[in-house]
C-alpha cells in the first residue's frame, strides 16, 4: 500500500510537528519518507509521528525512522512514534528500537513529552 503523509502544526509550538502516517512504510516508500522528513527538519525539530494506520515497516523503513531520529536529536530535537498497531509494535519490541524511540499510546502525551522536553 502505498505511504501518504500528512502533518498537523501544535498551535503556540512553532517547532512541534504531528506527522500522520497512512500506508507502509517499506523499501519502495522510505525514500519518500526520507526525503519529505528532511524538508520538514529545516523547519521543525520536534516530531511525534502517528503510525496507527501503518500496517507494515519494513527493515528499511525501519532504518528511516531510526535515521530521522538521529537526525531530529543533531538538531536539539527529537521524534516520538505514537499508537503502534500490534504486529508493527511486536517487531519494534523484537528488533529493541524501544531504547532509540520513546513510543506512546495517546497522542496528546506525545506531544507533551515534546513540549516538555524541548531546549
Amino acid at each position: 500500500m502505498p505511504l501518504k503523509i500528512t502533518t498537523e502544526n501544535v498551535e503556540g509550538y512553532p517547532d512541534v510537528l504531528v506527522i500522520h502516517l497512512t500506508g507502509d512504510l517499506d523499501t519502495y516508500t522510505a525514500d519518500m519518507f526520507r526525503e519529505r522528513f528532511a524538508d520538514l527538519l529545516k523547519s521543525y525539530r520536534r516530531f511525534a509521528v502517528v503510525m496507527e494506520d501503518v500496517g507494515y515497516v519494513s527493515s528499511m523503513g525501519w532504518g528511516v525512522l531510526a535515521q530521522s531520529v538521529y537526525r531530529a536529536r543533531s538538531k536539539d530535537g527529537d521524534l516520538v512514534l505514537v499508537n503502534l498497531r500490534p504486529n508493527v509494535e511486536r517487531i519494534f519490541k523484537i528488533m529493541g528500537f524501544s531504547s532509540l524511540f520513546k513510543h506512546f499510546t495517546d497522542l496528546d502525551r506525545a506531544v507533551r513529552y515534546l513540549i516538555k522536553n524541548r531546549s
